[in-house]
């Protein structure tokens, strides 16, 4: 099943998000962390040779940081990188001479207290806004 729902994606990135939440309930079924590690490896395998693949990353993401696997991935994808734990930039902001701008944007983007308290099993409705609002 998690091989046909990984083509699913590949061949239409608009179902990338049902897609993600179906997988983390597939995979909240395995046995133990090995078993979970082992999906989570597969299925990027097959994102990974998808070009421009950040979309998808972003969401193999969000089922993967719940189970706290710590799996040594290469993600490319910069949000990512930011969750993740990297001090990776989002925009070149080197031109900023202004030292309260250049500090505000050093300040993290990422909720570390909310990341930490998502759910192992992708709710209905954190996909069912993209739904909602991809033809607005």
């Amino acid at each position: 099943m998690v091989a046909i729902l990984t083509d699913i994606a590949v061949i239409s990135p608009i179902t990338i998000p049902f897609v993600a939440a179906i997988l983390s309930h597939l995979i909240s079924f395995a046995k133990n962390k090995g078993e979970k590690i082992e999906l989570c490896q597969a299925v990027y395998a097959k994102f990974r040779n998808v070009p421009y693949n950040g979309y998808l990353e972003i969401w193999l993401q969000r089922v993967m940081v719940p189970l706290n696997l710590n799996m040594n991935i290469d993600i490319e994808e910069t949000i990512c990188k930011i969750v993740g734990g990297q001090d990776v930039s989002i925009w070149n902001s080197e031109w900023i001479n202004s030292a309260g701008v250049t500090n505000a944007m050093k300040r993290s983007i990422i909720n570390s207290k909310l990341l930490h308290s998502v759910p192992e099993v992708i709710p209905l409705d954190e996909v069912k806004l993209f739904k909602t609002y991809s033809f607005s």
